[in-house]
């Protein structure tokens, strides 16, 4: 089973941020840690996700309109899978007027470096997830990626509506 994450953040009064995960990847598939070309691409079930995605989205992001004009702009990682997850999603938003900004590297996930190409460690995940400080082996740590995130969410435009796909 696989599911969507969203978070809707409020960093200013007029001001909201949905966090999306990308769809289910060849990668998650393996359960591997990778991040070549082929495995980080949607997979069948990925691309199955995407219409329930959209729902959600359509869902939360109408509640945050209700009538109100402003402005709704997707941005996402560098990665292959949150571009596909992006651009296959954005093909059902006709309903709504929206922007794309371009890929950022901020935005991507938590970089396990020496743990690519190897099968998940669940010790380590669990380390990591239960400490903001430990590292993965010449990766980040939690509290890295929070940085670089915070760095970017400083910069975005107030009074709209953000989707982050990460």
């Amino acid at each position: 089973w696989y599911c969507f994450f969203f978070f809707v953040l409020y960093i200013h009064p007029m001001t909201d941020i949905l966090l999306v995960r990308h769809a289910h990847t060849y990668g998650n598939a393996q359960r591997m840690i990778w991040y070549s070309w082929e495995t980080d691409k949607l997979d069948a079930l990925g691309l199955e996700q995407i219409p329930n995605l959209w729902k959600k989205l359509w869902d939360q992001i109408s509640s945050l309109l209700q009538g109100r004009d402003r402005r709704v702009i997707l941005h996402r990682s560098d990665t292959n899978r949150t571009r596909e997850t992006l651009e296959l999603s954005a093909l059902s938003m006709s309903w709504i007027e929206f922007e794309i900004e371009s890929p950022h590297m901020d935005l991507g996930e938590i970089d396990m470096w020496d743990m690519v190409g190897k099968p998940i460690d669940q010790e380590l995940f669990r380390t990591v997830l239960t400490s903001v400080h430990h590292r993965f082996p010449n990766g980040e740590s939690r509290k890295d990626v929070g940085e670089r995130m915070w760095r970017y969410i400083a910069w975005l435009e107030k009074d709209a509506i953000h989707v982050v796909f990460s």
